[in-house]
């Protein structure tokens, strides 16, 4: 999804510029931003599981609830 995507690379950037007064000169820069955008993506995609996860098992939960009335 283009929207999703735009969000991550925003929040990278962000994290990129609050990350940049921990910064070193002896590290590459391209590495730095690149360790940075990999973990960003894998707790976006680790998020939209859990939501997913959530949002089956709530409806499971209320559909359980209806049959014991």
């Amino acid at each position: 999804n283009s929207s999703e995507a735009e969000d991550v690379s925003q929040e990278v950037w962000v994290k990129v510029i609050q990350a940049s007064k921990n910064y070193q000169a002896k590290d590459k820069c391209r590495s730095w931003i690149l360790q940075i955008t990999r973990n960003t993506c894998f707790t976006f995609i680790k998020n939209q599981r859990r939501v997913y996860f959530v949002g089956e098992e709530t409806h499971l939960l209320e559909v359980d609830d209806e049959k014991q009335e």
